[in-house]
Parts: C-alpha cells; sequence; structure tokens
C-alpha cells in the first residue's frame, strides 16, 4: 500500500507543481517563460520524494506540489539573474534552485511527516530529528564540496578576461 500512496503522490505533487509554475511564470513575466517551467515543474517531485509513502491524502501531496512550485519560480524570476551578475554564479540546469530549494522543503516536511503519521500503529517521534541532521550534513558536504570544485575550476580553468557571459538560452527559450 505504500508504495501505491509514494506513486500516487508524486504524481499529483508533479501535477500540482507544474501548475503553479505555469501560473506563477505567467504572472511573473506576463508570458510563459519555458525556462523556467522546463526547470521547475519537477519540483513537486523532489519536494514530495522523501515523505511520498507517509502521506494519505493526495491534497497535501498536491499542497506541497504547488508550494514546491511556487518557491522554486520566484527566485529562478528573480534570484537567478541577481547571482548569475554580482556573484557570477552560473547555473545551467537550474540544480541549486530546483534541488536546492525543493530539498529542503522534502527534507522539512519528511520530518513533519515522521511525527504525525504512525508506521503499523507505532509513532516514532524521534525519526524527526534525524531528518534535520541529515538535511543539515546534506547541505554542509554540498557547500563545502561545490566551493572546493569551483575554486578547482577557477584555478585550472581560469575565464578569458574577454568572455563575459556563459551560454544563455533565455533569449532563445522565451516563449
Amino acid at each position: 500500500v505504500r508504495i501505491q500512496y509514494g506513486i500516487m503522490n508524486t504524481v499529483f505533487a508533479l501535477i500540482a507543481s507544474t501548475c503553479a509554475v505555469f501560473i506563477t511564470s505567467r504572472l511573473l513575466n506576463g508570458k510563459f517563460h519555458i525556462y523556467q517551467i522546463q526547470i521547475a515543474s519537477i519540483s513537486g517531485g523532489v519536494a514530495i520524494g522523501a515523505s511520498s509513502s507517509f502521506l494519505t491524502n493526495p491534497a497535501i501531496a498536491m499542497i506541497i506540489g504547488l508550494f514546491a512550485g511556487i518557491i522554486t519560480t520566484v527566485p529562478l524570476n528573480f534570484l537567478m539573474p541577481i547571482l548569475k551578475e554580482k556573484a557570477f554564479f552560473h547555473d545551467s540546469r537550474g540544480g541549486f534552485i530546483v534541488h536546492g530549494f525543493s530539498g529542503v522543503i522534502g527534507s522539512v516536511i519528511s520530518s513533519i511527516a515522521t511525527v504525525l503519521y504512525t508506521h503499523d500503529g507505532i509513532r516514532d517521534s524521534s525519526q524527526w530529528g534525524f531528518q534535520l541532521i541529515g538535511l543539515a550534513v546534506t547541505l554542509a558536504v554540498a557547500i563545502a564540496s561545490g566551493l572546493m570544485i569551483g575554486t578547482f575550476c577557477k584555478f585550472f580553468f581560469p575565464l578569458n578576461k574577454h568572455q563575459k557571459r556563459f551560454h544563455d538560452d533565455d533569449n532563445i527559450l522565451t516563449a
């Protein structure tokens, strides 16, 4: 039964996040921004992943998907241009926003779900702390390894002083 809940909740969260991305992209840009839709439509699946088999109500999965779609599209619209210009942070596939933001949402939701839902009639209230410790360790490893790889690439593969832009599909992928 848990497998069916996991599949059902993942599909509902993906549908809801895709709908949220279309609506949010249209509201923020006045048109559909294909890059945002392409990147953020999977955010519901990332956010629901760890807790999909705990949830028994598909409406909760859809709310999580809607929230993940919105919380992913807004930074793609406002935060990424600032990071690209000011911090020279180039994220061509949106992994920072989609997996970072949605992954944090998913970790927090899974820690809440472990407290609220029981497994075979037994409520294990200690599991939520392990979920949050896992989130902290994951963030620490991701930040440290990202900084190391970034420093390595900057040292061994420096940019040409005339090279100001990386590859950018924004002009092509705007509907």
